[in-house]
């Protein structure tokens, strides 16, 4: 039998590296603890902070943006397809309720708006799939 120093049976080291083992899980899960704990603190600090709360405030005018802009796009598609294409085509006809030049002033640039809003909406929704996007 191997003898400690202060008379008491050492362990074999076969033994002690098991103990060390379990000391290491050990602090090992204790470690995760504190740093879980610890990061609990920190995004409880931040959620309250005015940079969140401006962050907060900066996503939902952003998604009230695209919202709005997607709502407007259908309201042009809508001018343009109900309203504008069959106006010009009556204009063309036998006995139109009003000439081209009428239709064109009515509507003016409805169409090219549309153009022009649904490149802006695409490029906005392009650039919203990689918007950050966490909520707190």
């Amino acid at each position: 039998m191997i003898m400690a120093s202060d008379g008491t049976p050492a362990m074999a080291t076969s033994e002690e590296s098991e103990e060390i083992k379990k000391i290491k899980k050990v602090q090992s899960f204790f470690r995760g603890w504190l740093c879980r704990r610890r990061w609990k603190q920190i995004v409880a600090e931040y959620i309250s902070s005015p940079h969140a709360e401006n962050m907060r405030k900066r996503n939902s005018l952003v998604f009230r943006m695209v919202e709005s802009e997607e709502e407007y796009v259908e309201q042009l598609q809508l001018l343009v397809s109900c309203f504008l294409r069959p106006f010009k085509m009556a204009a063309s006809s036998q006995k139109p309720p009003c000439t081209h030049d009428e239709v064109s002033s009515i509507f003016l640039n409805s169409e090219t708006l549309m153009f022009l809003h649904q490149i802006f909406l695409k490029g906005l929704t392009a650039r919203m799939e990689s918007w950050p996007t966490l909520v707190l």
